[in-house]
């Protein structure tokens, strides 16, 4: 009724954190992994940092909230008033991750030189990354899961090389793959 909430020690009953709040809450806290997150007579919620309560994020609803967000990982389900009486509209929420894979130098001029693949990636919680090499319909792990997003080759041939990275974290994956040129050597038929 203050509108405050309070995170307690579980041991002694101290207080660990407090947060203010727009107004009263009247839904649950929600646990969501690290988070727990907080709704009340406003339109939306918070999510804090369970143990420290530092603001993590925040969503305003378009309308009233019927209840508190329900934690369904990877994905916040939200339930929301509906345009007419009665009538109630369920969100769907999740984060979105993206990875990409780089190739330095672009072309390899000829075999038996180095070419480093870069994975970069935004969205993912602590990503691990594991590289393939993908012919004829099929994938050879060449290195990983490991959490380094660099992975050095020196192929042995020239050719086209089909190069795949995947970037996972315990929710999501996504995978980007490119295309590689290693030409022949000048001179070599």
């Amino acid at each position: 009724s203050t509108s405050v909430v309070y995170c307690l020690s579980r041991t002694n009953g101290e207080i660990l954190w407090w947060k203010a709040v727009p107004s009263r809450v009247v839904h649950a806290p929600v646990l969501a992994g690290q988070s727990v997150l907080l709704s009340g007579a406003w339109r939306g919620f918070f999510a804090c940092g369970l143990l420290d309560g530092k603001p993590m994020g925040e969503y305003r609803t378009g309308a009233d909230l019927l209840a508190g967000p329900a934690w369904a990982p990877p994905r916040l389900l939200v339930p929301e008033a509906g345009a007419s009486p009665g009538e109630c509209r369920l969100v769907v929420l999740g984060r979105d991750a993206t990875v990409g894979l780089e190739a330095v130098p672009a072309v390899l001029k000829s075999p038996g030189r180095p070419v480093e693949f870069r994975a970069s990636t935004s969205g993912f919680d602590r990503p691990l990354y594991a590289f393939y090499l993908e012919a004829g319909g099929s994938r050879t792990l060449l290195r990983g899961p490991s959490a380094k997003s660099t992975w050095t080759w020196r192929p042995a041939e020239p050719g086209y090389y089909r190069i795949v990275v995947q970037a996972f974290d315990r929710v999501l994956k996504r995978e980007a793959a490119l295309l590689f040129t290693v030409e022949k050597p000048p001179g070599k038929t």
